[in-house]
């Protein structure tokens, strides 16, 4: 598990945007829940769900 999240914040730290960092770590590695993470960054579910596509072709791009 140690190797896997090593290896997942290797490729996230690449992402320039902080918050599309912070999502997909929030979400894939610390396994929390949309409403969870809409909270802890202060945005509506609607919004994170919209940055988290944008994160994911971020990531695309880079993988």
């Amino acid at each position: 598990l140690v190797d896997f999240k090593a290896e997942v914040w290797e490729k996230l730290d690449k992402i320039a945007d902080e918050r599309y960092k912070r999502i997909l770590w929030l979400r894939y590695a610390d396994r929390k829940t949309w409403r969870y993470i809409a909270l802890e960054l202060n945005f509506t579910i609607r919004y994170i769900h919209k940055m988290h596509l944008k994160a994911l072709a971020e990531l695309d791009k880079i993988i």
